[in-house]
C-alpha cells in the first residue's frame, strides 16, 4: 500500500537531498556484459571453485568512467600503503617493499622503491596483503582506490595490468555502494546486493577457462567495483544479510541486468539486446508514477526521468556515417543536404521509436532504435526509449524517458519501492526478474575484509 507523502515529507526530502549531495549524484552502470549466451548457468556442486572472484583493476580505458576517470596510462603504477609487502616474481625472485612504483620495461618489470632501490622482476608477479593498500594510477590520482585480498602483476600488448582476487562477499563490499546510494533503504540496497552477487556469480562461473587471469574488470563494462575505498556501514549491512543468496530461474544463477531507472516501464530483453535467451527480464510497469520519482529530486536532476537532446541534423548524419554499423547504410547520404525522419513502428508501452526512416532525396534506410543511441553516443543519449520531435530543416529533438538499458532491476524504482511502497528486497527481486527464485547458496566464506557486526 502507497504511503501518502505530505508538503512537509517533500520538503524534508528535497532538503535532506541537497544536504547529502551523493544521494542524486548516482551514476551506475547498465551492467551490459561483453559476453554471454545462456540465460542461466548451473552453480556448481564444489563450491571452493567459485568462492574467489578475480578482478581486472588496472587498466581502465573507457572514455569516461565516473569512478576511476579517464584512460589509465598504461606504462606504470604505484602501490603504496603503510606495511611491508612482498613481492614474488615468476622466477621465485621475493622483494620487500612499502610503497614502489612499477614500470613497464619491455618484457619485464622495473620496480622502484620508495628509498630509491630498483629491481627487475619478471612477470608474473604475485603479492597478497591483509591491510589495504593504494593503488595510484598516474593522471588519475584523484580516482585512485585501495584494496585487500591477492594481486598478480602481468604484461599483455597494452602494458601492465593488475588483477585483484577476492571471495565474493568482500568484492561485493566495493560493488554495492559503487553501484547504489548509501543513504537509500537497506530493502533497495539488499536489492542490489542481490542483483549484483547474481551478476558477479554468473560472469564468474561463465569465465571458467576463458584464458584470461580475470573473470570480470571493475568497469561498466560489468559492474562498478572500487575495493574498500567506498565501503559504508549500509551497504556492508545489505551484503551481510543477503549472505550467499542469488538470484535463480529453473535453479541455475540468472545475469542480473540492473540499470539507473526505467522511465515507468522495464522493456524485455529481447527487444533491447535482441536476445532471446532473457525471459525473466521482461515488461514491468513501475509501481510509482514519474511525478513522484520527480518529487524526490532537485529540479536539475530531473534528466533522470525525462530528457531532452537538440542535435543539429548534420551532426547526426555525420555520427551515423561514422558508426562502424551503419556507415555503409548510410554511405550516399551527404550531411549538407536535407534529410528527413520518420518512425515506422513504436514501442507498444511507451510509443516511443522502434523502428525509424531516414530519406534523402532518392536514398531512403531503415534502421532499429537502439542503434541512434549507439551512434549518437550513450552519454548524449540516456536511454533507449525515446521520441523524435520538433524536427525543422536543421535540427531535431530527441525527447525520452529513463536512464540506462530499461532491462532488469531499476534501481531509483527500487528506491521509491522501498522508500513509499513497503517493499522488502524479496518483493522487489519478484517485480523485476520474472518467474525467478532466491537461492541461498552454501556460505562463500568471508576473506580479510568481512564487515563490522551490525
Amino acid at each position: 500500500m502507497k504511503k501518502f507523502i505530505t508538503l512537509a515529507t517533500l520538503v524534508l526530502i528535497k532538503f535532506n537531498l541537497l544536504a547529502a549531495d551523493e544521494f542524486y549524484h548516482h551514476y551506475p552502470s547498465s551492467s551490459i556484459p561483453p559476453n554471454f549466451k545462456e540465460a542461466a548457468l548451473a552453480i556448481p556442486a564444489d563450491k571452493s571453485a567459485i568462492r574467489d572472484i578475480s578482478v581486472l583493476i588496472y587498466p581502465h580505458d573507457l572514455k569516461n568512467d565516473w569512478r576511476h576517470g579517464k584512460p589509465d596510462d598504461t606504462t606504470k603504477f604505484s602501490i603504496l600503503s603503510d606495511s611491508i609487502k612482498k613481492l614474488t616474481d615468476a622466477n621465485g625472485r621475493e622483494l620487500t617493499f612499502t610503497n614502489a612504483t612499477l614500470y613497464k620495461q619491455k618484457s619485464t618489470i622495473l620496480v622502484i622503491k620508495n628509498d630509491g632501490a630498483k629491481a627487475y622482476l619478471q612477470p608474473p608477479i604475485q603479492f597478497s596483503v591483509t591491510e589495504a593498500v593504494k593503488i595510484e594510477r598516474f593522471g588519475n590520482e584523484d580516482k585512485s582506490n585501495s584494496y585487500v585480498g591477492s594481486f598478480k602483476i602481468g604484461l599483455n600488448e597494452k602494458g601492465l595490468y593488475l588483477v585483484n582476487t577476492v571471495d565474493i562477499e568482500t568484492y561485493l563490499l566495493g560493488v554495492v555502494p559503487s553501484e547504489s546510494v548509501s543513504t537509500w533503504p537497506i530493502e533497495a540496497l539488499k536489492a542490489q546486493a542481490l542483483a549484483a552477487r547474481s551478476y558477479a556469480l554468473y560472469h564468474l562461473i561463465n569465465s571458467r577457462n576463458n584464458g584470461k587471469d580475470w573473470d570480470v574488470d571493475d568497469t561498466a563494462r560489468y559492474q562498478v567495483y572500487t575495493g574498500v575505498s567506498h565501503r559504508k556501514p549500509s551497504t556492508d549491512r545489505a551484503v551481510k544479510e543477503t549472505d550467499s543468496e542469488v538470484i535463480t530461474y529453473n535453479d541455475k544463477v540468472i545475469v542480473a541486468f540492473f540499470h539507473a531507472f526505467s522511465g515507468g516501464w522495464t522493456d524485455k530483453a529481447s527487444v533491447i539486446f535482441e536476445m532471446s535467451t532473457v525471459p525473466y527480464c521482461d515488461v514491468s510497469r513501475e509501481v510509482f508514477s514519474n511525478e513522484e520519482l520527480k518529487d524526490n529530486l532537485p529540479q536539475r536532476n530531473h534528466w533522470i526521468v525525462e530528457w531532452k537532446k537538440d542535435w543539429s541534423k548534420k551532426d547526426v548524419l555525420t555520427k551515423l556515417k561514422k558508426h562502424k554499423d551503419l556507415k555503409a547504410k548510410f554511405s550516399k547520404f551527404d550531411e549538407t543536404q536535407p534529410f528527413e525522419f520518420s518512425v515506422l513502428d513504436r514501442n507498444p508501452n511507451y510509443n516511443s521509436a522502434r523502428t525509424i526512416q531516414i530519406t534523402q532525396g532518392d536514398n531512403s534506410e531503415t534502421m532499429y532504435f537502439k542503434k541512434m543511441r549507439g551512434a549518437l553516443g550513450w552519454s548524449n543519449f540516456n536511454s533507449y526509449h525515446y521520441f523524435i520531435e520538433n524536427e525543422t530543416q536543421d535540427s531535431v529533438q530527441f525527447r525520452g524517458f529513463g536512464w540506462g538499458h530499461h532491462i532488469g532491476l531499476s534501481q531509483w524504482g527500487a528506491f521509491m519501492m522501498s522508500k513509499y511502497y513497503n517493499y522488502n528486497y524479496r518483493d522487489i527481486i519478484k517485480h523485476y526478474y520474472h518467474n525467478t527464485r532466491i537461492l541461498k547458496t552454501a556460505p562463500l566464506t568471508w576473506g580479510s575484509a568481512q564487515p563490522n557486526n551490525l
